[in-house]
């Protein structure tokens, strides 16, 4: 018996739908209309929009790749991509461990990190330079809740 080395990806990656950003959207249609295969192209968070990807740019750290995409009825792509890492409001890039959601007070903006707040110790609060992780998506599913990779 033979043992087998290698065999492609392995491991626990974070796997969310995203939107792509307007420039990526545009370079995705022209993929598209060209027959190049979207699914493997890596991706970056972004933080125009909730759930928001864009097109990396040359020497960037990839936060993940497209594995599937679809277009909806809106005409706008729906990205399934796996996720393995982000970087954070400090530049600093951070291995992705979770998506977590959380209640929060204060006025979140999306791209920055996370603190406890003082107030109830049960919810979170945004900040820009000291806390973790980087926030996704405000309101969702309701308002008043956060989705925060991690």
């Amino acid at each position: 018996m033979s043992r087998v080395y290698g065999g492609g990806d392995g491991g626990n990656f974070i796997t969310r739908t995203f939107i792509p950003d307007t420039a990526f959207k545009a370079e995705i249609v022209s993929l598209v209309s060209s027959g190049t295969n979207v699914v493997g192209k890596l991706v970056q968070i972004a933080t125009s929009d909730g759930y928001t990807v864009t097109s990396p740019a040359a020497n960037a750290k990839p936060d993940g790749d497209i594995i599937a995409f679809e277009k909806d009825a809106t005409n706008t792509y729906l990205l399934t991509c796996r996720i393995w890492g982000y970087t954070d409001s400090n530049s600093v890039y951070t291995r992705a461990v979770a998506v977590k959601n959380f209640a929060y007070s204060g006025t979140p903006s999306l791209g920055y990190q996370i603190l406890v707040s003082s107030g109830t110790y049960h919810d979170v609060v945004a900040t820009s330079t000291t806390g973790i992780g980087k926030i996704l998506e405000i309101d969702t599913p309701s308002s008043g809740f956060v989705d925060v990779i991690i």
